[in-house]
């Protein structure tokens, strides 16, 4: 579980990992349990499980064996979301959604209103970030490069990398996306999939290309 617990805090993992090699009992170094525990458990919401689902020593009837063991507290709880566990308030980053809804509605309109979409996609307005600007599902698809592919920890995302090297250009949901929203023809640096000649293309393959793309490629990414 070690490099899982790295993944998550390298710092907490190399606390684990200095108390709990092989030999230092021989050497009459014994671990620090606590300090050990504690950093499994700082890790535990990034591992995306709970206090609960460990548990401690216990004894038939539920009583800690020793406080040392006591199962621990994961404190305030935040809802689930579809059925994740957050290991904090994501409440106004999962509001996206109700963008995605919106842009949605204008889309199922007798008559489409493309303007609105685009509205509710690339301005947005039910999703607040710090500072009181919008976050947007345009954001997810003309940000990705530097979140996910240039200097940030992890970098290049090995699944991002993958959607960059296959479409050639890090914008390439917010390219079709847009390009469906405005009717307007694309093709992906790469050549593949494509060309989309939104502009000849009706309105079925723009609301179609609009929907799916902003969630399954914006907003999955």
């Amino acid at each position: 579980v070690l490099p899982l617990v790295h993944e998550c805090d390298a710092a907490a993992a190399a606390t684990i990992s200095a108390d709990m090699k092989f030999g230092l009992f021989d050497q009459g170094d014994l671990p620090d349990f606590l300090a050990v525990k504690a950093a499994f458990e700082s890790t535990y919401a990034c591992l995306g499980i709970t206090c609960e689902h460990v548990g401690g020593l216990v004894d038939a009837d539920g009583d800690p064996l020793h406080a040392m063991t006591a199962p621990c507290d994961d404190g305030p709880a935040f809802p689930l979301i579809a059925g994740y566990i957050p290991g904090s308030d994501v409440v106004p980053h999962s509001r996206v959604d109700l963008d995605q809804q919106a842009m949605e509605a204008a889309l199922a309109e007798a008559v489409p209103d493309f303007a609105t979409a685009k509205q509710w996609y690339s301005v947005g307005g039910n999703s607040i970030k710090s500072g009181n600007t919008n976050r947007t599902i345009k954001g997810f698809s003309t940000g990705a490069q530097g979140k996910m592919y240039d200097n940030c920890p992890g970098c290049p995302y090995k699944t991002y990398e993958a959607f960059y090297g296959y479409y050639g250009d890090f914008d390439y949901a917010d390219r079709l996306v847009s390009a469906a929203l405005d009717g307007a023809d694309m093709a992906f640096a790469s050549g593949r999939h494509g060309p989309n000649n939104f502009a000849s293309l009706g309105p079925a393959a723009r609301i179609e290309a609009a929907k799916k793309g902003s969630a399954y490629m914006n907003v999955w990414m």
